[in-house]
């Protein structure tokens, strides 16, 4: 026992030192675990990820599990610092390095891509040449512009003109024979039609391809990001580009992760390549690198922007403008009036622009769980609210019917959500289990606003609905446990896990079934009236 307490004292000290008291993955800050068949650091969500690859990473809590004393030398002589300058070698500049805020599959991608297919490590350098090959294709899913259906799409990026194509073309081949000119050998890449075949410089390819492509967007138009939640998959990503004067966007996934950020990799080598030739000067290490983002509503939502009066110190960067959100104020510098008018053109453009079901979808995701406890399924199409839903009594415990009613402050006004809080029997909050924001402002906003407008002497019972937890490796009870034993309103808490909803700590009964057992209880009155089941969401 002497010697454990001593070991995990050793490893505490050893977490706490410059280079090991931040992952080594995701930059999280204090990391409680560690790989120590790769001697790292890493915090709670990595560590799972590197659970995935038992054959190169093994991991440990080094607080409460045992450590021999030749395990904890090692993590002596390793150490984050040194382990990345064996693993992060040759990240090339392009190549998007995830942190803690980002989406799984990126930073998923980016532990294989380090450990398990040692990409940066400068042993070989097939796939940075890939990365930055002339031609790179993949063939993604799609979503429709009129049926909202995913269909199988060709994504050609090419480096020699800078542009993206995607093609409509259903019969893909199951296998490609490509042909390297330089280094005269063969490849094949085998396997089912939704296989990337990435291309270098001199090649010779067997598939025809339609001749007209569907679009094609110039690399100064063009931005790629993951956006899961308005996809509704953990791989989905936005292809955003300039339309004549319009912003479209692609929305687009593969089941298989290193395949959608391998072309999201891609995206950027060219992007880079194409501002470097734009820019002689530009040097690689002069990529920008994301520091945050800002989701852009509209006017009604309480979003604006206008000129600001602030500058920088020294004053170089004077002509300021203000982002207003409905939870922050953004202030932006820029170095010339023209690129401030050019900024506040664009922004203001945005903001005049209506949101779409996609852009609402970036919230808790409410209205799909609502329409899934129905249909058992979630579907592809979701509108800014579900209609009223009415269970029938014969199929609830007690022969009560059952009114499921949804809220959507992009249809409704605040009198009519008031209106729906005072007719409820039960109020069903849901938010995000990614966002944190969301599980704060159902302490901050919803819980008190629900309190104002309904009576003291007869508290409508509360269920607290946790979505999205298949977009991140833990559960949200440990931030929800403190709030349900605030709040004796608060019946209790059901989270989703992946496409299953499952009540916690309730013996496992589906989500329909406990809601309409809890519905009957919470009435505190014989059944013998319809109930009413009302959805607001954090958002």
């Amino acid at each position: 026992m002497a010697s454990l307490e001593r070991n995990n004292k050793l490893l505490i000290e050893l977490v706490q030192q410059p280079g090991n008291n931040s992952c080594a993955d995701c930059g999280a800050p204090d990391p409680d675990w560690a790989s120590y068949t790769l001697g790292i650091f890493v915090c709670l969500n990595c560590s799972g990820m590197h659970r995935n690859l038992p054959a190169v990473s093994r991991v440990k809590s080094i607080r409460l599990d045992r450590w021999e004393d030749s395990l904890v030398e090692f993590m002596r002589e390793t150490g984050n610092s040194a382990a990345k300058a064996v693993y992060e070698k040759c990240v090339p500049a392009f190549f998007y390095r995830p942190q803690q805020k980002d989406c799984l599959v990126l930073r998923d991608q980016w532990i294989r891509a380090k450990y398990e297919r040692r990409e940066f490590t400068g042993e070989n350098s097939y796939f940075q040449q890939a990365y930055s090959s002339d031609l790179f294709e993949s063939t993604l899913w799609k979503k429709g512009k009129d049926n909202k259906q995913f269909l199988k799409r060709i994504f050609l990026l090419s480096r020699k003109d800078f542009t993206l194509r995607y093609f409509i073309k259903e019969d893909v081949s199951t296998s490609v024979a490509i042909y390297f000119s330089v280094q005269r050998r063969f490849l094949f890449f085998h396997g089912s039609s939704t296989n990337t075949f990435l291309f270098p410089s001199s090649i010779h390819c067997s598939k025809n391809k339609s001749k007209v492509p569907k679009a094609v967007i110039c690399m100064k138009d063009l931005n790629a990001v993951f956006q899961p939640e308005k996809i509704n998959h953990t791989n989905g990503l936005q292809i955003s580009y300039l339309h004549g004067e319009r912003m479209r966007n692609l929305f687009v996934y593969h089941e298989n992760g290193q395949v959608i950020v391998a072309l999201f990799n891609a995206i950027r080598a060219t992007r880079l390549a194409y501002l470097q030739k734009k820019h002689p000067t530009l040097r690689d290490s002069d990529d920008a690198t994301e520091l945050g983002a800002a989701f852009i509503g509209t006017e009604s939502h309480g979003y604006s922007v206008s000129e600001s009066s602030r500058s920088s110190r020294g004053g170089r960067w004077h002509c300021g403008i203000t982002l207003q959100t409905p939870d922050r104020q953004f202030v932006f510098m820029c170095e010339q009036a023209q690129d401030q008018m050019e900024w506040l053109e664009a922004l203001r453009k945005v903001i005049s622009q209506p949101m779409t079901p996609e852009d609402y979808s970036t919230k808790v995701g409410k209205t799909s769980l609502i329409m899934s406890l129905v249909s058992e399924e979630f579907p592809d199409v979701v509108p800014y609210r579900a209609e009223e839903i009415t269970i029938p009594a014969d199929v609830t415990p007690e022969r009560v019917p059952t009114h499921i009613v949804d809220y959507s402050d992009a249809e409704q006004t605040d009198e009519q959500l008031f209106q729906e809080i005072s007719k409820a029997n039960v109020i069903c909050i849901v938010y995000a289990v990614n966002n944190k924001k969301s599980i704060e402002k159902v302490t901050s906003h919803w819980i008190p606003l629900i309190t104002e407008n309904t009576d003291k002497d007869s508290r409508v019972p509360l269920i607290l609905v946790g979505n999205k937890s298949d977009l991140v490796e833990h559960s949200s009870m440990e931030t929800i446990l403190p709030i349900m034993n605030q709040y004796s309103e608060i019946e209790t808490c059901v989270e989703k896990v992946g496409e299953t909803r499952v009540p916690l700590g309730t013996g496992g009964f589906p989500v329909v079934e406990f809601l309409l057992v809890l519905i009957n209880d919470g009435r505190r009155a014989a059944p013998t009236t319809d109930v009413t089941v009302s959805f607001k969401a954090e958002q």
